[in-house]
């Protein structure tokens, strides 16, 4: 990859084997729709998508090129489950009526991803693998044995592993026993996106790329969308530009946190990888901080997501010291990955780590907060954003509509966790 710096997604490892890409020109000139949605990830391209199929004439405005943000430099793995979070605390939060509701929600969108992929024809290397949680202490086994009940009885697809079992996926005794997801997988996640942009386009949708919104006003009863060369008119507004949403729309750019993670991959691996994982399945263990884990890909590399380096110059080998320490501890015998590639990108983390549909005015609303988690929740509320902007379905449903407020110290925790909290657990992942 050149000089081994973090890149964007043209050097991740996802480009070697996903097709190219559409091509799409730049906005130039005055364009009217009825609808507009503002960032072709994965949570723009399916509203686009779906009000496409619903006969609306959606115009998608793209600041760089497809697939430029976290859509096409993700881990490429989906589960059911909520970033920190239990199905039994989302139900604590929000009330047992709506949190089962909104934990069916997760759930759902997880099942129906493979075949919302394959129902478009979209060419992702999807695997309906599972993925495995593993417990580092019998403390953590026992919270996975309880988050395997909870979704159990929400109609999961989940196994308990005891401890003598894990030894089927990872070559280690380390692990206390752990949980699989049957309703996860992994995705090649930026032929994934071009996928959804060429469908969006079959089903009437036009999308432009290299068109960064610059201005957002009110005309009468519709927005107006400006980019440098060109506007978009629409009775509809979808804000879907996630941790990239900047100060497009301030109060909105203030009600998440913008976390930086990298990501870094290997070389190809002896057998494929699967001398430690041997089932293939991916994993990733309890650690509250920044658990450890991968995938591996269809080449057979090795993929993992690492704190970020202070550094944006920090090579792939910098940037795995502590993975790598890690790596050692739980596979102990056995050399870690030769790392060749590495990449970043930003999380969308809102404070409790639900995503959340957000009103900005008449006929205009935002989808976000995902915090890592956007393949298939990115997908569902893509969709479900679409029909609550034409009032096809009420703005009760699972997932919350709220109005933005800042988050707090959303300007000061980006800095404080790359410059910080992230060092600190770099040197800490070394160690423990």
């Amino acid at each position: 990859m050149g000089d081994g710096r973090q890149q964007n997604d043209r050097t991740s490892v996802w480009a070697r084997t996903a097709l190219a890409g559409p091509r799409f020109d730049s906005l130039r000139g005055a364009v009217r729709a009825d609808a507009v949605v503002i960032g072709a990830g994965y949570t723009g391209l399916c509203c686009a998508l779906d009000l496409a199929e619903r006969g609306h004439k959606a115009v998608v405005l793209e600041a760089r090129e497809l697939g430029w943000g976290g859509s096409g430099r993700n881990a490429g793995q989906w589960l059911p489950g909520w970033a920190g979070r239990t199905p039994q605390s989302v139900a604590d939060e929000f009330g047992a009526e709506r949190g089962r509701a909104l934990n069916r929600f997760n759930l759902a969108a997880s099942q129906t991803l493979p075949g919302f992929v394959e129902s478009l024809g979209i060419a992702a290397e999807l695997d309906r693998s599972g993925i495995l949680m593993v417990a580092h202490t019998p403390k953590r086994f026992a919270a996975l044995r309880r988050a395997f009940e909870d979704w159990l009885e929400l109609g999961g697809d989940v196994t308990l592993i005891g401890r003598g079992d894990v030894g089927g996926f990872l070559a280690t005794s380390r692990y206390f026993g752990g949980l699989l997801f049957g309703d996860g997988g992994m995705i090649n996640p930026l032929a994934y996106a071009r996928g959804l942009a060429r469908s969006a386009r079959a089903a009437g949708a036009r999308i432009f790329a290299r068109s960064p919104a610059i201005r957002i006003s009110r005309e009468r009863d519709r927005w107006r969308v400006e980019t440098p060369d060109g506007s978009v008119t629409a009775y509809f507004l979808a804000l879907c530009t996630n941790a990239y949403t900047g100060d497009l729309w301030p109060t909105l750019g203030r009600s998440f946190y913008r976390l930086r993670v990298a990501m870094i991959a290997s070389e190809g691996l002896a057998e494929g990888g699967r001398g430690f994982m041997p089932a293939g399945v991916p994993f990733a263990d309890t650690r509250a901080l920044w658990p450890f884990g991968g995938r591996l890909t269809s080449d057979g590399r090795f993929v993992a997501s690492v704190l970020p380096h202070s550094s944006r110059r920090a090579s792939p080998a910098v940037l795995a010291r502590g993975f790598d320490a890690r790596f050692r501890r739980v596979f102990p015998g056995r050399a870690p990955p030769r790392w060749s590639q590495s990449w970043c990108g930003d999380l969308c983390v809102v404070p409790n780590r639900i995503p959340r549909l957000y009103c900005l005015g008449p006929g205009a609303m935002a989808a976000m907060g995902y915090s890592g988690a956007g393949i298939a929740l990115g997908t569902a509320l893509g969709r479900e954003l679409a029909r609550c902007l034409v009032g096809d379905v009420a703005l009760d449903g699972p997932v919350p509509v709220l109005h933005p407020h800042p988050a707090p110290f959303a300007r000061t925790m980006p800095w404080l966790f790359r410059h910080a909290i992230a060092p600190v657990a770099r040197m800490a992942e070394r160690i423990f």
